[in-house]
């Protein structure tokens, strides 16, 4: 009997130790992660405020270089803050809307080709940096987010998520929907639309490719 309760008692102090330890890795653990700000965190907030100055260095160092004088490729502008967010050819920006923006899905890889075309991919802190700037309104150096482009028009390339949605961006699809060659979820389409007044994309056609 003194034996059994002797091995009752040791079992207890073990297990007690046992989650007391566990207690204090979560505690750990938890305040390693409140002391930290993740890349992803860092765009999916407004926590730092970004404005032009700090995404333009990024625009003249990776992307001017194609996107600037007369004839840039697709008339697809990037030297200068009205010329990102202008959308008389299409929107290449729209402000709040990362995934329905042309220059996010282009340097990410989810629009074909890719952007920069046979350079060095951006890093992901430049993609997080200009992410950044979308979410918080494109906001020009003086820090005055910029008007969303209501009726301009879109070209985004990506892939099908779900019905409909291109890479998680849901898609307004109606009976005035243009759709060609049958698209399925997990297919790479091409999608025309236009930016509606909550900044939802409107699909004129959607075209697998």
């Amino acid at each position: 009997m003194r034996r059994t309760l002797m091995l009752f008692c040791g079992l207890f102090v073990f297990m007690a130790l046992t989650s007391w330890a566990g207690v204090l890795d979560r505690q750990s653990l938890t305040e390693s992660k409140a002391g930290s700000v993740s890349d992803q965190d860092f765009a999916a907030t407004d926590a730092v405020p970004v404005t032009f100055d700090l995404v333009e260095p990024v625009f003249a160092s990776r992307c001017t270089e194609c996107h600037s004088g007369p004839q840039p490729p697709e008339k697809l502008w990037l030297d200068g803050y009205d010329a990102i967010l202008n959308h008389r050819e299409r929107a290449r920006v729209v402000p709040g809307f990362p995934l329905a923006s042309e220059v996010i899905r282009r340097i990410c890889g989810l629009s074909r080709p890719p952007m920069p075309l046979d350079q060095p991919a951006l890093s992901a802190e430049e993609i997080d940096l200009v992410e950044a700037w979308i979410i918080q309104g494109a906001r020009s150096v003086e820090d005055v987010p910029a008007s969303r482009p209501v009726g301009a028009r879109v070209r985004l390339g990506g892939t099908v998520s779900s019905t409909w949605a291109l890479d998680g961006l849901p898609l307004l699809v109606d009976g005035g929907t243009r759709i060609d060659d049958a698209p399925a979820v997990g297919s790479y389409v091409e999608v025309r639309g236009v930016v509606e007044p909550d900044g939802a994309v409107r699909a004129v056609r959607i075209k697998r490719r």
